[in-house]
Order: C-alpha cells, then sequence, then structure tokens
C-alpha cells in the first residue's frame, strides 16, 4: 500500500509455482513490542482455486530457522477474500508464507494484513445496512453555464450493530479505536460461503464512527460504520 496517498498497489512477482513471503511484526508505538497478531488475510488477489497457502511462524529470517507454528490451507472458492486465524496463543515476531500455485503463473496481491481478530458469539442484530456511495468531487463551472464533475468510484459503506457484549469486549475495542481510529484497514467478513454475496458483504474498510457502548440488561450495545478503501 502506498503509505502516503493510502492507494492500493498490487503486488506483482513473475510467473512460477511456488511464492515465498518473508517479513516480521512489530507495532508501530514502540518498538521492542510484539504484536500479537490473530489472522492473516489476503485481499483483492488471484490465487487460484486448488493452491495451498502455507503460514509459518519462525524464529528468525535466516534460511533454515526453527519453526515455531504452522498452518495450511488451500483454496477451495473463487473469492477476493483470503483469510487464515490464528491461536491466540501464537506470538508472531517473523513469519514465512509460502504459496504454491497448480501450475506457474503470475501472483498478484494489493492487500494483506496481519492484525487482531474479533468473532462475535452472537450475529450482529436484525439485518445490516450496506450501501454504495459516491464522495462529492469538487465541480467545475463551465463558461456556457454547464457543471463539470470528475467522474467517482462508489465505494461501500456499511453499519453493523451488535447486542449484549461483555465489558472486556467493549474495552477491546475501546483499545482498537483509541490505536487505529480511521488509520488503519480492517478485514470484515460477514459471509464465509461460496457465493457472490461473500464477495459483496467482505472487503477492507476503515472504521469511521462507532457509538457509545449503551448498558443493557444482558451487556453492552454498540453499532459501528465502516467504509470501503
Amino acid at each position: 500500500t502506498n503509505i502516503q496517498k493510502q492507494e492500493s498497489i498490487p503486488w506483482r512477482a513473475p510467473s512460477a509455482s511456488i511464492f515465498t513471503i518473508v517479513g516480521s511484526i512489530s507495532t508501530s508505538y514502540s518498538s521492542p513490542e510484539v504484536a500479537y497478531s490473530k489472522a492473516l488475510m489476503f485481499y483483492d488477489h488471484n490465487i487460484p482455486i486448488g493452491a495451498t497457502v502455507r503460514l509459518q511462524v519462525i524464529s528468525s529470517p535466516i534460511p533454515s530457522p526453527v519453526i515455531l507454528y504452522t498452518q495450511t490451507k488451500t483454496v477451495t472458492r473463487k473469492s477476493k477474500a483470503f483469510w487464515l486465524i490464528i491461536p491466540e496463543d501464537i506470538k508472531i515476531i517473523y513469519y514465512r508464507i509460502t504459496i504454491t500455485m497448480p501450475s506457474p503463473q503470475i501472483l498478484q496481491i494489493y492487500r494483506m494484513l496481519f492484525g487482531s481478530t474479533w468473532i462475535p458469539n452472537y450475529n450482529y442484530s436484525n439485518s445490516h445496512s450496506l450501501s454504495y456511495q459516491v464522495s462529492t468531487l469538487a465541480s467545475q463551472k463551465l463558461r456556457n453555464g454547464g457543471t463539470r464533475v470528475l467522474p467517482a468510484t462508489p465505494f461501500k459503506a456499511i453499519s453493523l450493530k451488535f447486542d449484549n457484549l461483555s465489558s472486556p469486549t467493549i474495552g477491546y475495542f475501546q483499545d482498537i479505536v483509541h490505536k487505529y481510529s480511521k488509520h488503519t484497514d480492517m478485514g470484515l467478513i460477514l459471509c464465509d460461503e461460496d457465493t457472490a454475496y461473500a464477495n459483496t458483504v467482505n472487503f477492507v474498510g476503515r472504521l469511521t464512527k462507532w457509538s457509545e457502548p449503551a448498558l443493557s440488561l444482558k451487556g453492552y450495545n454498540l453499532s459501528f460504520d465502516f467504509e470501503e478503501v
């Protein structure tokens, strides 16, 4: 991602059967602090059906490190989002991702996300509110009295409401909002099925608004607004 413009720039690799990505994770708040990642997500990629993605947590980025954890998943459907859920007790500093293709081809990935996850015990309340919006761009008055408006790309916007959340969950969300707010991309997965609907509601966005936690008889109620990036 282009950090300055916050634009998604694809990462491409030449045609091959096996691709390897090696990297490390740390937080931006304190260099020695270790980020506890609980999910890996590829978004807007061309990894084909039948390919396998293997994530290894390694001791160091040397050629032959100690392997601390391994998880492998096969791509079984055509989807813009591919993800792995990592156990909470796995601490990641260095990682190695190996993507094995069914046949040689060019690999392209627009976004790769590592981050904490939240899987609710209960689904969101009622139905979500999903819409497509277009940002209003500066218009230009023409000499003949008309108006010229530059074309804009519609983006998804969604509102979600959750009920009966525990106090620790509210504290977790408050920490996320404090640290990341509108400055960090988040993967939103609402449908884990092989349908066109999944590609509509699963996307990468940013948290634009969240309500103040409202205490009810069984816990807290909270709503979120996300916008696609």
